[in-house]
């Protein structure tokens, strides 16, 4: 069957309400930009308040959940079947779950979160700022942002799907990883409601990094260039992106995406070993071992900070505006990630998915951050000022800016930002497409002509989120939306484990081509690709 093929039609309780809620939502964010970022905000501020501490909840559920798959039966399991064979190299699994989960995370707010946390160290620490251990803590609070925990979500979102989705009647949907729960009704007008909400949860979520990629592009290119900010150059840059993420992915995974992850991983990579090597590189490895162990050993205090007896609303500004925006996208990255899992075992799946990524992004900011850090308390640039003054997307051009080749550092970057952002948005545009469809395969791409529709919705809300000012409003219509969706997180956690379970209780009559590693411990032999 051609992969490629578009016969199969939209699924309308989906598409329709989420195309529809996206447009007015757009509109009106144009028309009264004040109001709605007002609404937003004030929604972002009663959520925070009332249910911070549900958000720092689910979050650590994600982690607990990894680590039972990890260490029980359930992680003998190979899904796609005894003798399936993955279709990716290790490192085209490790480049996509690398820059499909990062976006733009660690390049845009990676990057100069740890000069907040050093400056502005949260009130329920009691750290000083500008103290040596506010710069530890510094590192150490933004990788706890960006590894375990992101990754934990993203994680379980993908069991649950990985779990039912090679199944040979399967409907690879965000819905279908509720089966465990739901039943048949995952794939009746309940699941249709909760893939409409995942879709207008995640154009706005990818729509949003988009916008935050445009700032910190435009940004380069004036340091670059000289080119002066503005609407005109951001429609430029969003055309440009737009129009290759959305050829990528029309390519299919194989041929746009591992290519450009690829690429992109090994940029990644080269730019950190030459940081390291010009920058600071005893006081970057003196301040990332001593942030692992702050990390490790104030882990439950980071994961269940709130804004108790404390003035500064910190939580609410940072953990908790974080949680919101990834437990959004974690259902729909999921939903990606499924599509990698085939061949793997879930101990190896959560060992890549988490692990992997999670290393690099805690190398990443212990460089970049550790280098921010040593430039400010050594004297040698105010890069606080600097931030204060030009923003956060002009931290990683202002470090590149003190050391010599800066102008090559930052074309390649301003290449690493591009990439990344395409490689983020192309999967995600297929998941798009693909929960728009009334019934499609894990092994099938969905329809081009959707892959389109929903690429060029992303670049055009993206463009609008920066031209009217409104992502500040976005970013509480994330935790907004985030709060629905935490449900339906822990809905695939539960649904994921009484899905494994029934693997091992039903053995051979399962109708499924998922199964336990041979050697396994386990009541009966689950059915393979071959049957």
């Amino acid at each position: 069957m051609d992969r490629n093929s578009t016969k199969w039609p939209i699924q309308p309780m989906a598409f329709f309400p989420a195309f529809i809620c996206m447009v007015v939502f757009i509109s009106v964010g144009i028309l009264n930009t004040d109001a709605l970022g007002s609404f937003l905000n004030g929604a972002l501020d009663v959520l925070s308040a009332k249910f911070g501490w549900l958000y720092m909840l689910v979050a650590l559920a994600c982690v607990v959940f990894s680590l039972y798959f990890s260490f029980s039966k359930f992680g003998d399991i190979r899904i796609g079947g005894q003798d399936a064979k993955p279709d990716l190299t290790m490192w085209q699994w490790f480049s996509i779950c690398l820059c499909s989960g990062i976006g733009t995370g660690i390049l845009f707010w990676g990057m100069g979160e740890p000069m907040f946390f050093y400056a502005e160290p949260s009130q329920a620490s009691g750290l000083v700022p500008f103290s040596h251990q506010a710069g530890v803590n510094a590192i150490s609070q933004a990788a706890f942002h960006w590894t375990i925990m992101q990754y934990s979500m993203y994680t379980m979102g993908a069991l649950g799907a990985a779990l039912v989705a090679y199944g040979k009647a399967s409907n690879f949907s965000v819905s279908a990883s509720l089966s465990g729960l739901l039943g048949e009704k995952a794939a009746g007008t309940v699941g249709h409601i909760i893939n409409g909400i995942c879709l207008f949860a995640l154009c706005g979520a990818v729509s949003c990094s988009m916008g935050a990629a445009l700032l910190q592009i435009g940004s380069g290119l004036n340091n670059l260039f000289g080119v002066s900010e503005g609407k005109l150059l951001w429609l430029v840059i969003a055309i440009v992106i737009t129009a290759t993420y959305t050829f990528s992915s029309i390519t299919g995974m194989k041929k746009g995406l591992s290519f450009l992850s690829s690429l992109n991983t090994k940029i990644f990579l080269g730019l950190a070993l030459v940081m390291l090597l010009l920058g600071p590189t005893n006081f970057i490895a003196d301040i990332g071992v001593a942030a692992l162990g702050d990390m490790f050993s104030t882990f439950f205090d980071k994961a269940t900070v709130t804004n108790a007896l404390t003035t500064d609303q910190w939580a609410k500004n940072w953990t908790v505006q974080y949680w919101a925006s990834m437990i959004v996208v974690a259902p729909l990255i999921g939903l990606f990630y499924a599509r990698l899992a085939k061949g793997r075992t879930v101990r190896q799946f959560i060992a890549m998915t988490i692990f992997g990524p999670s290393a690099f992004c805690f190398i990443w900011i212990s460089i970049f951050g550790g280098t921010a850090i040593y430039l400010q308390s050594s004297g040698s640039f105010d890069m606080w000022a600097s931030i204060q003054a030009n923003g956060m997307q002009n931290t990683v051009f202002a470090i590149f800016n003190q050391y010599p080749l800066a102008k090559v550092f930052i074309a390649v970057f301003l290449f690493a930002i591009f990439a990344s952002l395409v490689t983020y948005a192309d999967p995600m545009t297929s998941v798009l497409a693909t929960l728009s469809c009334k019934s499609l395969h894990i092994d099938q791409e969905p329809p081009r002509t959707l892959k389109l529709l929903w690429g060029g919705t992303i670049g055009t809300i993206a463009y609008l989120i920066i031209a009217t000012g409104g992502i500040d409003g976005i970013r509480g219509m994330f935790t907004l939306i985030g709060f629905p969706l935490m449900f339906l997180l822990i809905g695939i956690c539960v649904s994921a484990v009484i899905s494994a379970a029934r693997y091992f209780e039903k053995g051979a009559a399962m109708d499924s081509v998922v199964t336990p590693v041979e050697g396994s411990c386990t009541r009966g032999r689950l059915g393979s690709s071959a049957e």
